[in-house]
């Protein structure tokens, strides 16, 4: 996803000579950035935090947060400094027969989300049942998280747009044609 939202930015401002070398991982990128063959690299948090904690540690190299993808895909496309990059899909005929379940689903990804941000702890505790060690670097880079989350219907708007750009783009990215209204679900 950062690579698609990454060529729409640069497809909207109409750069050109941009020269981007496309690596299997994050890993890759980081190999190429400390050895001098990359100038600036792009990765998905925890990923970010995790190399500038590690290089600094390790080889004595900084890294620095120059662009904050969020912020740059809201002002270059005039919209909030939000992309939606995940959702819980539901099939009509669960939400029929769950409807209470999926409402009560959407309130405690809301209240988790909300809750996250202010207990770091709690972000260590989480994080650490899947990434032993790894909880302070979780902790670390939530602030650049952009963790939001509100019902697709709410979010409509923000949704055909990104659809529309990603569409754009390469119509194949959202199977070749835009979702019909039913696909937004308000819990």
């Amino acid at each position: 996803m950062p690579d698609l939202v990454l060529q729409a930015m640069i497809k909207k401002l109409k750069l050109s000579g941009v020269n981007i070398k496309r690596v299997a991982a994050p890993p890759i990128a980081v190999k190429l950035a400390m050895s001098g063959q990359a100038d600036t690299i792009l990765l998905p948090e925890v990923a970010a935090t995790k190399v500038m904690m590690g290089a600094k540690k390790k080889a004595g190299i900084t890294f620095y947060r120059s662009i904050d993808m969020t912020k740059e895909y809201g002002r270059i496309f005039n919209t909030k400094a939000f992309i939606p990059q995940a959702g819980v899909a539901v099939r009509n005929s669960f939400w029929q027969e769950n409807k209470q379940f999926v409402g009560a689903l959407q309130t405690a990804m809301e209240n988790s989300a909300k809750a996250l941000g202010k207990d770091p702890a709690r972000i260590k505790k989480m994080t650490e049942t899947v990434w032993q060690g790894e909880g302070p670097i979780f902790v670390k880079s939530y602030p650049f998280w952009n963790v939001y989350v509100d019902d697709a219907k709410t979010l409509q708007p923000e949704i055909e747009q990104f659809y529309k750009i990603m569409s754009d783009l390469n119509p194949a990215i959202v199977g070749g044609k835009m979702p019909d209204a039913g696909f937004y679900l308000n819990p």
